[in-house]
């Protein structure tokens, strides 16, 4: 059974003009399963339990699967607050592998090389900064995320010349781009916050 989500957000925070914002789960198709742990809904970015209409208020995110007779939409009950750095952090755990770009499900060669030189540049211990420069079309953003994944900083900070590619940037920090989509990253990764 298949079923449909918006994007979930956790509660916002606001500081001064700028809003923290999380995507707990992204907009899409869910698989709905019956495993043995209980119902679920599932895609390329993750897991997430489920219960069936009127099953009660859960304390932690839970899809609330409709009825027969209603839409195909999926409403969600439970914990909303921002998670927190370091359980973001934990999810990154082994996210996103080292592969050949030659491989399925692996960076094209350039990001894959870039993410490489940074990973090994940071590693020397050289402390002077360090610039990464790839032509137009190789993919600079989806290997900042990579690279967001495998180092697992803290924070990070991008600066960007104009607003409107600030927010075209932050929402693909929100979402991973399209490492989840074409199955880069492992599912089921918490998405950091997003100021």
């Amino acid at each position: 059974m298949h079923v449909v989500t918006s994007n979930v957000w956790a509660e916002q925070i606001v500081f001064g003009r700028n809003t923290v914002r999380q995507l707990l789960v992204p907009s899409g198709t869910l698989d709905v399963l019956e495993a043995a742990t209980g119902l679920q809904v599932t895609s390329e970015q993750g897991r997430w339990p489920a219960i069936r209409a009127g099953g009660g208020e859960p304390e932690q995110l839970t899809a609330v699967i409709p009825t027969v007779r209603t839409s195909g939409r999926v409403g969600w009950v439970g914990d909303t607050v921002l998670r927190p750095p370091q359980t973001v952090l934990a999810s990154f755990v082994d996210g996103i592998g080292f592969r050949d770009h030659s491989e399925p499900h692996a960076l094209r060669r350039p990001q894959i090389g870039a993410l490489h030189s940074v990973i090994g540049y940071w590693a020397s211990g050289v402390t002077a900064p360090g610039i990464v420069v790839m032509p137009t079309g190789t993919g600079k953003t989806e290997t900042m995320l990579a690279l967001l994944v495998a180092a697992r900083p803290e924070r990070l900070l991008v600066l960007v010349p104009t607003s409107a590619l600030r927010d075209q940037i932050a929402a693909k920090f929100e979402s991973l781009g399209i490492l989840h989509t074409h199955q880069i990253v492992t599912p089921g990764m918490a998405s950091r916050c997003v100021v």
